[in-house]
């Protein structure tokens, strides 16, 4: 059963009062931090996490045990657990949840992310995306101390999307261009992520080979939308797209340093935040 605004929710440290839904599926919701006694100031907002559907509850339940990680909970760059249902480890039948008993995670809430700027001002205040980039390289380094990261994927892998929408790494190039340098907003066929893999060809030159027949398909399909004779893909490859952007030369060598294919050439976060651009002075 869905949720629905003016729910409350009561956990561990905090109760929350759902404002409004943030999906279309009603999964995840902006919320009040109800004030702990009569008459006390409320404290701040919150985004609420719940899931109705089987893999989805094991989700949460996976993301739930990595909080339960001392040095997840108190790192500063990943964003903070403000509060759970009351007993997460014991939710019954996470496989079918009872109405109104569905397990949920209560996190910090930004007012803003990136995106909502207008990209002039990330030129003119280069500081600003040194400190977001620095902050992501922390958390990423905290998950690979944790060995909480793996990019190896087994020969044969085909269950489901290695990076569901969910999970979306973050774009380091959202916020600096009117539109998106990936995705599929220019896409002019309608095919979806048929037209991401092309891209990801016509920007990188070239991708690893599928793991299974229907990625195959998907492959000559990109290959295809890439040739000039269609004229489909206006987009250069990665490094004419940064340069567009006109950043400073040092913001486009670490960038350019993190867009690389190769995962053995590609640097840990350890070493990315070694690099001249998150210690340079602006």
């Amino acid at each position: 059963m869905a949720w629905r605004a003016g729910r409350i929710l009561h956990g561990r440290l905090h109760s929350f009062q759902l404002e409004k839904p943030l999906t279309k599926s009603s999964t995840v919701f902006k919320a009040r931090v109800l004030p702990k006694s009569t008459g006390s100031t409320p404290q701040c907002r919150a985004v609420i996490k719940t899931a109705y559907e089987r893999y989805k509850l094991a989700d949460l339940k996976r993301e739930y045990r990595v909080y339960s990680i001392e040095s997840i909970r108190k790192s500063k760059p990943i964003r903070a657990l403000l509060g759970t249902i009351d007993d997460f480890d014991s939710t019954p039948n996470l496989a079918d949840p009872t109405p109104g008993a569905e397990p949920w995670m209560a996190f910090e809430w930004m007012d803003h992310s990136l995106v909502d700027f207008d990209p002039k001002y990330f030129k003119q205040h280069p500081r600003i995306l040194q400190v977001a980039s620095k902050s992501v390289l922390k958390a990423l380094a905290t998950y690979k101390e944790l060995n909480l990261i793996h990019t190896a994927i087994p020969d044969g892998f085909n269950d489901e999307r290695i990076q569901p929408i969910a999970c979306r790494a973050p774009k380091l190039t959202d916020c600096l261009s009117p539109a998106s340098i990936f995705g599929i907003h220019d896409d002019p066929l309608g095919v979806g992520e048929h037209w991401a893999v092309a891209k990801l060809f016509r920007l990188f030159n070239s991708l690893p080979s599928p793991v299974d027949r229907y990625r195959e398909s998907e492959w000559e399909l990109a290959e295809k939308l890439v040739d000039p004779q269609y004229g489909y893909m206006k987009v250069g490859t990665i490094d004419k797209e940064i340069r567009k952007l006109e950043l400073p030369e040092i913001m486009v060598d670490f960038i350019m340093s993190l867009l690389v294919v190769d995962d053995e050439k590609r640097p840990t976060a350890q070493e990315a935040l070694k690099y001249p651009f998150i210690h340079a002075e602006f």
